[in-house]
């Protein structure tokens, strides 16, 4: 069966503790950069053929970048 809440990936993964402090730790320096990065991904992922396909609503291609945004600043916060 797949993780499917957050405590579930975490375990599944073997995250522990120690791992999240890291994190936490990283994500001032992390922070300012967090648009740029996800920026670069999306470019990246803009290379191949299926993702444009795919991504090719501006609207629904900000809404995901924000997302992404949001999902890393809860995984280092």
């Amino acid at each position: 069966m797949e993780p499917n809440t957050p405590e579930e990936v975490r375990a599944y993964l073997g995250f522990t503790a120690e791992d999240a402090d890291m994190l936490r730790r990283f994500w001032p320096t992390l922070r300012p950069e967090a648009r740029r990065i996800v920026q670069a991904f999306y470019d990246r992922l803009s290379q191949f053929p299926g993702a444009r396909r795919v991504l090719q609503d501006d609207k629904q291609v900000h809404r995901l970048k924000g997302s992404l945004e949001g999902w890393l600043q809860e995984l280092f916060e």
